[in-house]
C-alpha cells in the first residue's frame, strides 16, 4: 500500500503539460510531463496522456524513493546479458574450480540462449514459468532445472541490487524435488571382498575409502604428507576433481581442513602400497606427490577408476555394478553407525558441516538398531533378574542432621 502523504510530501517533483497556450495553461490535446529526482539526484521525466496518471506514478516513485525500493528507468531498459556478465564477474572468483566451470557452461548454453537481447526489466515471472516447464517438458532432470533456475535467480538478484528491478521474477518457483540416486551400504565382508577382486594395487584404496569416509575427490587429492602412518591419521585439505576432462585441484567440499583417524591395518598397508608406487615411478617418493593414482601413473580420475577398474571387480564378487565410489564413503557411514558411534563422530569424520546434513542422509539407519538394543536391554533384564539387591546401611555420620531454625 503506496503512503499518498508521504509521496506528495516530495517537493522535487512536478507535473508541466507539454503544450502550453499564451496565458500559460494547458493546451488542447497536451500531454503531462511528471519530473523528479531519483535517489543520486538526477532529473527524471515521464510522459503521460492524463494529469491523474502523471500524479499517480509521481505518488508511487516517492513512497518507493522513501522504502528504498526505487529502481531506475534506464537500467530496467539494460539488457540481461549484461547483468549475466556483470553477475559472473562478481561471482567467478568465488566458485570452486568444478563449480566454476559448470556455472559458466549452463549460463552459455542454457540460459543466454533463452533471454539474450531481452531487457531486464520485461522478463516476468510468467515466462521464467514457462521456460522451467518447457524444460522439464524435454525431459530435463529437476536437479538440472532447479541449477538453472538459481543462476537465473541470482542473476535477478543482481539486478535488484543494482536498481533496476523491484522483484525478482525466478523467486520462489516450485520444480519438482530431484530422485537421489539409492545409495549402497556394503557390510564390511563386501568390501573386503572387492578390495580382493580388484585389480593389485588397488585393495588399499577400495579399504581407505571404506574406512576413512572420505569424499572420492577427497581420496584422490591426499598427497604423501598428509598421511601421516606413525600417528594414524590423514589431513583432508585437497581435492581432485574433474573438469571439462581435465583433473583440477581445489578445496574440499566445505573449504574447511579436518583430521581423520585411519586404522592400523591401513597404516600398515599404506606402506606395501608406497613400495608399489615408488617402483611405479622408478623413484623415492616426495612429499607433494599423490598417493592415489591411475594405473598410467597419473592423478587419479575417479569416474574413469570406476568404470575401468571398480565395475569389472564388482561383477566379480557379484556385487550390483551400480555401487559408485561415492558408496563406499556411505558404507564408512553404516560401519560406524552399526558400532554405536555418536552421529557428531560420524559427521566430524564424513566432514558434514552441520548434524543436520548427517541425519539427513543417514538418519534412517540409527532406527536399524533399535532392536538390537531392545535385544541388549532384554539381556540385561536377564543378567540382574532375581539376584538379591541390599541397600547400604549408612552410619550415624551419614545420617541427615536437624538444623535448628
Amino acid at each position: 500500500r503506496v503512503d499518498l502523504r508521504l509521496a506528495r510530501k516530495d517537493t522535487m517533483s512536478s507535473i508541466t503539460p507539454t503544450k502550453t497556450t499564451l496565458d500559460g495553461k494547458p493546451a488542447r490535446g497536451s500531454r503531462w510531463r511528471a519530473r523528479y529526482r531519483d535517489p543520486s539526484g538526477r532529473t527524471r521525466s515521464k510522459t503521460f496522456e492524463r494529469r491523474v496518471d502523471a500524479q499517480q506514478f509521481l505518488d508511487v516513485t516517492s513512497a518507493d524513493k522513501h522504502r528504498g525500493e526505487f529502481t531506475d528507468p534506464a537500467l530496467r531498459r539494460s539488457r540481461f546479458e549484461d547483468w549475466a556478465e556483470s553477475w559472473w564477474a562478481m561471482n567467478e572468483a568465488r566458485f570452486r574450480v568444478s563449480t566454476r566451470s559448470t556455472s559458466r557452461r549452463v549460463l552459455d548454453n542454457a540460459i543466454l540462449p533463452t533471454f539474450s537481447g531481452r531487457r531486464i526489466g520485461e522478463i516476468d515471472r510468467a515466462e521464467v514459468k514457462a521456460w522451467v516447464a518447457e524444460m522439464l517438458g524435454q525431459g530435463s532432470a529437476p536437479k538440472t532445472v532447479r541449477n538453472r533456475v538459481a543462476i537465473v535467480k541470482s542473476i535477478f538478484d543482481e539486478a535488484i541490487e543494482g536498481r533496476a528491478l523491484r522483484d525478482n521474477p525466478a523467486a520462489g518457483i516450485r520444480i519438482p524435488r530431484a530422485r537421489a540416486s539409492e545409495p549402497h551400504f556394503l557390510t564390511a565382508e563386501q568390501v573386503e571382498a572387492l578390495a580382493e577382486a580388484i585389480e593389485p594395487p588397488y585393495a588399499f584404496l577400495v579399504r581407505f575409502a571404506a574406512y576413512s569416509g572420505l569424499r572420492p575427490a577427497e581420496v584422490a587429492g591426499v598427497r604423501v604428507r598428509r598421511l601421516d602412518l606413525l600417528a594414524g591419521r590423514v589431513d583432508v585439505v585437497e581435492t581432485l576433481t574433474t573438469v571439462a576432462g581435465s583433473v583440477v585441484s581445489g578445496p574440499t567440499k566445505t573449504s574447511a581442513r579436518r583430521t581423520v583417524t585411519v586404522p592400523r591395518f591401513l597404516c600398515e598397508e599404506a606402506c606395501e602400497y608406497f613400495g608399489w608406487l615408488e617402483s611405479k615411478l622408478g623413484r623415492k617418493l616426495k612429499p607433494d606427490d599423490l598417493v592415489f593414482r591411475s594405473p598410467s601413473g597419473s592423478p587419479l580420475n575417479t569416474d574413469n577408476w570406476r568404470r575401468r577398474v571398480m565395475v569389472p571387480a564388482l561383477e566379480r564378487v557379484g556385487l550390483p555394478v551400480e555401487v559408485r565410489f561415492y558408496d563406499l564413503r556411505h558404507s564408512c557411514a553404516s560401519l560406524m553407525i552399526a558400532l554405536g558411534a555418536h552421529p557428531r563422530l560420524v559427521m566430524e569424520r564424513l566432514g558434514h558441516s552441520d548434524i543436520s546434513t548427517t541425519m539427513n542422509v543417514y538418519g534412517h539407519i540409527w532406527p536399524a538398531l533399535h532392536e538390537q538394543l531392545n535385544d541388549q536391554l532384554e539381556d540385561l533384564h536377564r543378567t540382574v533378574k532375581g539376584k538379591p539387591w541390599k541397600a547400604p546401611i549408612a552410619s550415624v555420620d551419614q545420617l541427615p542432621r536437624r538444623t535448628s531454625a
